[in-house]
């Protein structure tokens, strides 16, 4: 139910029972998901950084989550992407407004330079023209002059979809690809090595906070290690190939009280929708 919930992350547990004549076997599964003060959720696939050879086309991929119900009616309002960088003598630096959200810009380019980027989302309602909610994200581009992969991290497990705001009390799982393709079937050509940074704080090893049994392009961080409502940066540096990147992930704070119905508690799969309904209560 709408507004029926705090701000935060939960945690859903689905309980599923094979039943026979000779055994009954139960097994869980549990999925989480984040109620948040915006309809927009905005995130460029790559991190924080990205490093590109100056011969290639920069491709920007943007994941967008938009809830327009939360405005009546939905099929009056507009979404509008505007681009734009730190470098006002290149044209694709200047503004441009876009109606879908991916943009390539084509090379070759300047190397050794670097260009900040800024997405601005912007939910319009068309009756008024009236701007009713907007969002921005960030991404560095470092034009370089040896070519080297695009080494982009994923986020897989414990992310808090596309805002990347993570449970600490959870493990978290990473996954490094190289040009957004999945480079586990040619691991012995790389060799990576992470590393994460607590806010202002130095960069730090990333053996005391990984499990030891996550190693290569993966990574799974343990669960109780990251503090609560902190902003960690994880770099990954492929060093065969001198190239990195990094990802930013904030944690929060779990509720602590909550408690969730299901209704009914037993059903069918594909035939019986259930109804979850969870209440917060303060500490």
């Amino acid at each position: 139910e709408a507004e029926s919930l705090e701000y935060g992350i939960y945690k859903v547990k689905l309980t599923v029972t094979a039943l026979s004549r000779v055994y009954v076997s139960p097994s869980s599964a549990y999925c989480y998901f984040e109620v948040v003060n915006t309809p927009i959720q905005t995130f460029i696939l790559g991190g924080s950084i990205r490093h590109i050879y100056y011969k290639r086309n920069i491709d920007f991929k943007v994941v967008t989550s938009i809830v327009p119900d939360r405005y009546e009616p939905s099929n009056k309002l507009r979404i509008t992407y505007t681009w734009r960088c730190n470098d006002i003598n290149e044209y694709f630096c200047r503004p441009l407004q876009y109606s879908k959200t991916n943009r390539v810009i084509i090379g070759p380019f300047k190397p050794m330079k670097t260009y900040n980027f800024t997405l601005k989302i912007v939910i319009v309602d068309k009756s008024s023209n009236m701007i009713i909610d907007q969002n921005f994200e960030y991404q560095a581009v470092s034009i370089i002059n040896v070519p080297e992969p695009d080494l982009t991290i994923i986020c897989l497990v414990n992310c808090g979809g596309t805002i990347f705001k993570s449970n600490p009390q959870e493990i978290v799982h990473l996954q490094v690809l190289l040009d957004f393709k999945n480079i586990q079937l040619e691991a012995e050509r790389h060799q990576f090595h992470w590393s994460f940074q607590l806010e202002d704080s130095k960069i730090e090893d990333i053996d005391n906070i990984k499990q030891s049994n996550t190693s290569g392009n993966m990574l799974t961080v343990k669960k109780d290690v990251l503090l609560e409502n902190k902003t960690y940066d994880f770099i990954v540096a492929d060093i065969l190939k001198s190239s990195s990147s990094k990802l930013v992930l904030q944690t929060c704070t779990f509720p602590r009280n909550v408690s969730c119905v299901v209704v009914p508690d037993t059903g069918f799969a594909g035939e019986t929708f259930f109804n979850i309904n969870c209440t917060y209560q303060e500490s």
